[in-house]
Order: C-alpha cells, then sequence, then structure tokens
C-alpha cells in the first residue's frame, strides 16, 4: 500500500502544474480512490478487530475531521486555490477566527508549460533612482534606507500608491496574447505590520472589447509583525488575453492600510504564453 501510494503520488505530481489548478486538494487521486480502498480494506482486515477500532478513533475519525473543517476554510476563503505554501497553511492552520481566514495573501502561480521562464519578452526595472520608461515615479524621496543607492519608494496615508509601472500594450509585440507576469520589490515596515494591508494592483481599462481588468491580492503572503528590516516580496500570475493594442496596462502597489513603509528596486518580467 505505501509503495503504491508513493508511486502513484509521484506520477501524479510529475506534470508540470503539479496541483492541477485551481481547488482543494489534488483532483487527480480520485482515480485511485477504489485502488486506495481496497488496500486500506486488506490492511485493516489483517489487523485484529479491537486495533481496528482503536485505529478508526485514533487516526481515521482526526484525519476526517480535519479535511471536512479544511474544506470549511475553503469554501470561506481561507485556504487559497493556489499560491498555498508551508508559511501559509501553518498560519491557517485550525483557525476560524476572521483574522487568520481573511490573512491570507500573495499570488504565486506556476507558469504555463508552454512559457519559457529563460527568455522573458522584457525586463521592466525600477530602481527609483531615474525615471525609466513606461513607469511613472510618483512618492519617490531620498532616504538613508535606500536598500540600493538613494532613493526609495514612499507609501503613508498621504501618499497610498506607489511608483508603478504603465506601459502601452503596443510596447508588448503582436497582440492579443497571454502574459505571465513574475514580480519582485523590495519592502521596509516602518512599524509593526505597516504592510499588512498593502496590495498588489494590475489593471487596464478595455483589456478587450468587452471587458475591463482589475486584480488586487496582498503584498504579503501572511500578516508580518518585523520591522525596519528589508525583505523579498514576489508574485507572479498569468494575465487574460490582452487584445486592445491602444490600452495601457498598470501595476503598482496600493497602501490600503495608509502606515508608512518603503519599496525599492521593483523588477517585473513578462513572459508570453505561447500556443501549445
Amino acid at each position: 500500500m505505501l509503495i503504491f501510494i508513493a508511486l502513484s503520488t509521484y506520477i501524479i505530481s510529475s506534470w508540470w502544474n503539479w496541483y492541477y489548478g485551481d481547488g482543494f486538494g489534488l483532483r487527480a487521486f480520485i482515480d485511485y480512490y477504489g485502488i486506495y480502498c481496497l488496500l486500506l480494506a486488506l490492511l485493516l482486515n489483517r489487523i485484529p478487530m479491537k486495533f481496528v477500532h482503536l485505529l478508526i478513533i485514533a487516526l481515521i475519525g482526526p484525519i476526517v475531521f480535519l479535511n471536512l473543517f479544511q474544506t470549511w476554510q475553503y469554501t470561506q476563503k481561507g485556504i487559497q486555490p493556489n499560491s498555498m505554501n508551508r508559511e501559509k497553511y501553518c498560519y491557517i492552520f485550525l483557525e476560524s477566527d476572521s483574522a487568520h481566514m481573511q490573512g491570507l495573501g500573495g499570488n504565486l502561480e506556476i507558469a504555463d508549460f508552454t512559457v519559457d521562464l529563460n527568455r522573458p519578452e522584457l525586463v521592466l526595472h525600477n530602481d527609483f533612482e531615474t525615471k525609466p520608461d513606461s513607469w511613472n515615479n510618483i512618492s519617490i524621496q531620498y532616504s538613508s534606507r535606500a536598500f540600493s543607492q538613494g532613493h526609495v519608494g514612499y507609501l503613508d496615508s498621504i501618499h497610498p500608491f506607489s511608483p508603478g509601472l504603465e506601459i502601452k500594450t503596443s510596447q508588448l509585440g503582436f497582440l492579443p496574447s497571454r502574459f505571465f507576469i513574475e514580480g519582485e520589490l523590495m519592502v521596509w515596515d516602518s512599524m509593526m505590520g505597516a504592510s499588512n494591508q498593502a496590495l498588489v494592483v494590475l489593471s487596464m481599462d478595455s483589456i478587450s472589447r468587452y471587458e475591463n481588468y482589475w486584480q488586487g491580492f496582498r503584498l504579503n503572503d501572511t500578516p508580518l509583525n518585523d520591522m525596519k528590516s528589508w525583505r523579498k516580496c514576489r508574485f507572479s500570475l498569468t494575465l487574460p488575453e490582452i487584445e486592445n493594442p491602444g490600452g495601457v496596462l498598470k501595476i503598482y502597489i496600493w497602501n490600503t492600510g495608509k502606515k508608512p513603509f518603503l519599496l525599492d528596486d521593483f523588477i517585473l518580467h513578462f513572459y508570453r504564453i505561447k500556443d501549445p
């Protein structure tokens, strides 16, 4: 039984999208439920009855409870359909209060199998020292605390929006196209939990003929209380198909919590998703 579980798990998780898309649990295991049940029944049949009862009570019961509880967490959006990791799982484990259930952020999607991560279409970098093409440089100031050189993006209650990308879609090459984006930036909280309510925002008016596009997710994977030290935040996601060659794609940080924190070295990688 253990050999079969290990072998089937290895084969299933070898697919490029190892978690098989958004959802709770890994649906590819469903095809093996019948075999798992038979092997489990054979195992239990070889154990004396009193030990079977103890095993069911001590092991199977709590596992079933955990599965049902985490299914409820998922339906309440406490567990994310993707982007979960060990840190997030430990943070939400057996928690049901609103602070924990609404506390997860981040977005780390896996690139489509047609994406060549060694060959980005565009690499756009803003170190906040000069004004690169396709970036706005609002909320920039000199700081001795800068991660590199001397200038940072400064966010507080008066400056809620960070320096961000404002790129014309005509600069992305031929359209219509879909893109996978990887982003990273350095963050420095000037007070405890300053960036916990900050959002990464991606938006574009008229991304297609019939719809606009807006997506926002929390910058931090989990609420943080460390302060006055630089840390790297990462995100990745797939944009919907861009059809409008006259549109402007915006990517920036929105400080909804209004507490002061700093940004530096904002980098974005664009990868074209090819037709399979």
